[in-house]
């Protein structure tokens, strides 16, 4: 079997585990939209691509191990795995879309140095997240993308972030300290918005930083005092 149809197990809700045959090149849309048991699935390694909602809402999934030969997942692909704690993601991995892992339960996350496309709202509402790595091939954080991360209380940006996005990192509670790489160029609208724990911020030495939006730091109760550096024109 080289094709299975979108949608060919969606509403599937009894079945629990499957194994994918070894010569699938894709998961296509909602291929197990609602299988609300599934609990363990073995992925091949010829699987290049997980389209979007091929997961979403499978209930059951705790884990997931991508195999090395992934490229890419689509929008909302695993959106609403309320039990999914782990995602082992592969070194190959180019692209990940929106939506993609909207209200799991991750706990970490390593995101890999291959990763150069990441969509807006991927990681938002995953209410159990405390720790994210951001690789250097990653140049901006979309809007949205951690936002009501409401656990998240260590973030790594590599060098090579120039752009955080509108709301990405907005209503993250505990998230006392953020240290900005170099090369960040522009904080947009309402990033960090009401990030209550939030008193520091560092700057490299080196800073590019020209622009930060409006309200990119509005609400941070405990943010007293904040040297910006003289790269900021707006």
């Amino acid at each position: 079997v080289k094709y299975i149809s979108n949608s060919f197990f969606y509403y599937c809700g009894a079945l629990s585990k499957i194994t994918l045959p070894k010569a699938l090149p894709v998961i296509e849309d909602n291929t197990f939209e609602n299988c609300y048991s599934l609990s363990e699935i073995e992925i091949p390694d010829t699987v290049t691509s997980i389209e979007s909602y091929a997961f979403n809402e499978c209930l059951s999934l705790t884990s997931v191990t991508l195999p090395d030969s992934l490229l890419h997942i689509g929008s909302s692909a695993f959106s609403y795995c309320s039990t999914l704690e782990e995602v082992r993601f592969n070194e190959k991995l180019a692209a990940i879309d929106d939506d993609a892992f909207y209200k799991t339960a991750l706990t970490e996350l390593e995101l890999p140095e291959s990763l150069s496309g990441l969509g807006r709202d991927a990681f938002q509402c995953c209410y159990s997240l405390s720790k994210v790595y951001i690789p250097s091939n990653l140049t901006a954080i979309p809007d949205s993308c951690f936002s009501d991360c409401y656990a998240l209380s260590e973030v790594e940006l590599a060098e090579g972030c120039k752009t955080i996005g509108s709301h990405a990192f907005d209503d993250c509670y505990v998230l006392k300290s953020i240290t900005l790489p170099a090369s960040l160029t522009e904080i947009k609208l309402d990033a960090f918005y009401n990030n209550k724990a939030l008193t520091e911020v560092k700057f490299a030495d080196n800073a590019a930083l020209t622009t930060i939006m409006d309200s990119a730091f509005e609400s941070c109760q405990q943010l007293l005092t904040i040297e910006l550096p003289d790269t900021v024109e707006t």
